[in-house]
């Protein structure tokens, strides 16, 4: 069989013609056209997020970093400073301490927090001294030595003296539990110290049997006047008072 015969086609070649082939390679080359116009596409993008960020923490780094670090330098005058007028003082435990200033202390007396009940203030009998035995009587008695026997007859036994009975002792009178003196307050004048020992007494009638004293003393270039009194059980006294609203401490 010549070459022309060969390469002549049969009918049973009808499907092997060039024409009626797939276009399978021209399919392919279009389909990785694609993906790699898609890469490049993502390419591009990732590379402007990279610039876009890049640009950002410059422009980030750069606004903290500013500022020149110079130190700042204290002030010459005082942090704090004291103010120029005092906060009066308050509340009622200042009177002592304001009166000692010289101010006047105008004392409110409210009786409505204790019964102002009647309390006897007769004074007891004068206490019995302690008597004390005489010497002679405070000495045990002589015991009774035994006679010289005589030659003759013995003696009667000389009989023993009964020992003289000293007199009772009377018992002391029992000391009143605290101090006896108590101190109400501090005036600028003695006028005016009286002058509340006399409204307090009126006031409050266990302070009635108490002495009133005055004691002066000196505070500064001032002179302050204690209002005390004496005589009582100090630290009944001064309970009574502070539950009515009083002030009162034990000084002796």
């Amino acid at each position: 069989m010549t070459d022309y015969s060969r390469d002549r086609l049969g009918p049973d070649d009808e499907d092997r013609l060039p024409w009626l082939e797939p276009v399978e390679e021209e399919y392919e080359d279009g389909e990785g056209g694609n993906r790699r116009l898609m890469l490049w596409l993502g390419a591009a993008v990732l590379a402007l997020a990279l610039i876009v960020g890049g640009f950002l923490w410059i422009r980030g780094s750069d606004k903290a970093a500013s500022g020149n670090g110079a130190l700042i330098e204290a002030p010459d005058s005082y942090y704090k400073e004291r103010p120029s007028e005092e906060a009066p003082a308050t509340g009622d435990d200042q009177i002592v301490y304001s009166a000692s200033k010289g101010n006047e202390v105008e004392s409110v007396i409210d009786t409505s927090g204790t019964a102002e009940t009647p309390v006897n203030i007769d004074r007891p009998a004068a206490e019995t001294r302690a008597v004390t035995p005489p010497p002679a009587a405070a000495k045990t008695a002589p015991t009774a030595t035994k006679p010289a026997t005589p030659a003759v007859a013995p003696p009667k036994p000389v009989a023993k003296p009964a020992a003289p009975k000293s007199a009772p002792v009377a018992e002391p009178a029992a000391p009143a539990s605290g101090g006896s003196t108590i101190q109400i307050g501090a005036f600028s004048s003695e006028a005016k110290a009286k002058a509340a020992w006399k409204t307090l007494s009126g006031r409050f009638s266990f302070l009635a049997g108490l002495t009133e004293l005055v004691v002066p003393v000196q505070s500064g270039e001032k002179t302050l006047y204690r209002l005390r009194a004496s005589g009582g059980n100090a630290g009944d006294i001064c309970g009574r008072l502070r539950t009515a609203g009083e002030s009162c401490s034990v000084v002796g």
